[in-house]
């Protein structure tokens, strides 16, 4: 049986600093959140905003939402398709009730009529508290939490404050503090499908899951040594043929009769 660990979703953020072009970091963060509905293991679900260019980016942010068309996935024009099932429907709209319940900042609640299909509302929080299940838990859904900070260094700790750490996209100008995200995949001015840099370690564990972490790292040990083993051995059978093959050609050669 095959040894494997993995890591099945994240709660990947999104950090837009003050130096960043809004118009492509709105279309960034759009893309990263809302296709395929937000269910995509590492959608950038957390935003997290410099606070001088805040207001400016939600509104462009806003006004980009409410023009995405939704309907069916096998419709070229639509942009917004249906979640999988009705379970996880009825899961995301658990969260979105519960963002209604403790009365969060909602920015924008794109209701759409959900009786057929597996439709849901697009929903941006803008505010968030950093310790609420909306922050903090994976919705996988077109549901995005926003926090605003001042400085690169509080980006940073808001978006590494977080147990997942599957991946992480930044707009703004690359820099080494920039890039101390912990992620295991990290993408710069691009959010999703394009790859541009990995930032090392590669770790795709999560910072809080110190158990997976180790299961992950342990089994990739093992597996790393049953192949140095494999390949040492292969290597030594190598050897010992070849000096067989030798020793068989010297005593042909010196054991004949004169």
């Amino acid at each position: 049986m095959k040894r494997i660990t993995l890591e099945l979703g994240g709660k990947s953020p999104v950090l837009v600093t003050k130096n960043a072009n809004i118009d492509q970091a709105v279309e960034g963060v759009v893309n990263g959140i809302f296709i395929n509905a937000g269910q995509v293991c590492d959608a950038g679900s957390r935003l997290i905003v410099a606070d001088e260019i805040h207001d400016d980016f939600m509104q462009k942010l806003i006004e980009h939402v409410r023009a995405l068309p939704m309907g069916p996935g096998l419709d070229e024009q639509a942009f917004i398709g249906p979640l999988a099932s009705d379970a996880h429907k009825r899961q995301v709209a658990g969260f979105v009730e519960l963002t209604i319940q403790d009365r969060l900042d909602m920015a924008l609640d794109q209701r759409t009529d959900t009786s057929t299909g597996y439709f849901c509302s697009l929903v941006i929080i803008q505010d968030c508290p950093l310790d609420h299940p909306c922050w903090t838990d994976e919705i996988f859904g077109p549901f995005l939490v926003v926090q605003r900070a001042d400085g690169i260094e509080q980006m940073l700790k808001i978006a590494n404050d977080i147990r997942f750490g599957l991946g992480a996209a930044s707009f703004c100008r690359i820099s080494r503090k920039s890039c101390n995200v912990y992620a295991g995949f990290a993408w710069a001015r691009f959010t999703s499908m394009v790859t541009v840099f990995l930032i090392p370690p590669f770790r795709l564990a999560g910072r809080a899951c110190p158990d997976l972490a180790k299961t992950w790292a342990l089994n990739r040990l093992k597996a790393t040594w049953k192949r140095l083993r494999s390949c040492f051995r292969a290597r030594y059978h190598q050897v010992l043929a070849k000096r067989r093959q030798r020793r068989g050609r010297w005593h042909l050669r010196y054991s004949r009769p004169p």
